[in-house]
């Protein structure tokens, strides 16, 4: 079917001669696997939810523009294929529907926040796929929310694909978990092809944080400063991360802000990393001219930390201040209840 926000009708047939004028009408009433094709710009007002509960769609054509909309609701399936969309820092919550950005959509300017899950609610599993766009924070999980299920989240093709990795004050951040919720199942964080990140966390962010089941982090390709099998500052348990191809500066198997108890396992089957390695968590350091790094926090693993390196992997120094590879957490000690593992 078709729809023209200017020249369109809802009493006509929906066709391409006769468009309807509502994009939610449209939605609304198209069969399960039908096509709304957007003619010229639409504007989605902030009070606009889209989609039918385990229906799917695909929205096509000229612009979406999410300009006005602050907070936005996906309540069903929707895929966005070869359209262009507009957005001024919008937050948007799949609300545990599948949600599919192709790499064939265009963006102008960026999501805030895009949510697998919801704000506040209950979902059940979620995935969100991101070919293309720009998005502050990923988040497999929801805001304050529970996931009964697992999270699934895939950030590939040309995603944040115009950032700087090497900036360590840029703000782009993948999470397999929520922001300050819990998932009672597994996360699931792919990246590969062209896509960019800052950081990525197989947990959740927060302290409020809690992945009840095991993070597992698949790195195919892309470009990313660091990533880390556990959370920011959230729980975790169990955290698994393997990287078989793209670029990373370093690699944490456990949490940033925070200990943890349980396992970590770091596999390096391939790629390039330019500066570190550690089987457990993040500590912050000075540096001293003569001494090295004086840390002043203390995280590690309550468990087993491994860490194994593959024949292809490509370990190169940086020329950065600290380069390392480490079973363990990056500390001025060795704890006794981390039991870590170099293969």
């Amino acid at each position: 079917v078709f729809v023209d926000a200017v020249n369109g009708n809802n009493s006509g047939e929906g066709d391409e001669t006769s468009p309807w004028k509502s994009l939610k009408y449209a939605v609304d009433r198209i069969a399960d696997g039908g096509t709304v094709t957007v003619v010229g710009d639409y504007a989605l007002a902030n009070t606009n939810k889209l989609g039918v509960k385990g229906k799917t769609v695909t929205i096509t054509g000229g612009t979406l523009d999410l300009t006005d909309v602050e907070v936005f609701n996906v309540v069903g399936n929707i895929i966005l294929d070869d359209i262009t969309v507009i957005s001024n820092g919008t937050v948007i919550f799949a609300n545990g529907n599948e949600l599919t950005v192709s790499a064939t959509v265009k963006t102008d300017g960026y999501i805030s926040e895009i949510y697998g899950g919801s704000n506040g609610g209950m979902v059940k599993d979620t995935t969100l796929t991101l070919l293309a766009g720009n998005y502050t924070h990923i988040y497999g999980g929801g805001k304050n929310d529970t996931v009964l299920g697992n999270t699934n989240v895939y950030v590939c093709g040309s995603v944040n694909s115009s950032i700087d990795v090497s900036d360590h004050g840029i703000s782009e951040r993948v999470f397999g978990g929520s922001n300050n919720g819990c998932v009672l199942g597994d996360t699931n964080v792919t990246i590969a092809d062209d896509a960019k990140s800052s950081v990525v966390y197989g947990g959740g962010n927060g302290a409020d944080s809690i992945v009840k089941g095991s993070t597992n982090v698949t790195v195919n390709g892309g470009s990313v400063m660091g990533y880390y099998g556990g959370s920011y500052a959230g729980t975790v348990y169990n955290c698994n991360l393997v990287m078989n191809d793209g670029y990373v500066e370093q690699i944490f198997g456990g949490c940033q802000n925070t200990s943890m108890t349980g396992d970590t396992n770091i596999t390096v089957n391939g790629g390039k990393v330019t500066r570190r390695i550690y089987g457990g968590c993040y500590n912050e350091a000075d540096y001293a001219i003569f001494s090295g790094p004086d840390y002043f926090t203390d995280y590690f693993v309550n468990g087993n930390t491994t860490v194994t390196i593959g024949a292809n992997a490509n370990y190169t120094h940086s020329g950065s201040q600290e380069c390392a590879i480490s079973a363990g957490s990056r500390n001025d000690i060795n704890h006794t209840e981390e039991n870590a593992t170099l293969k």
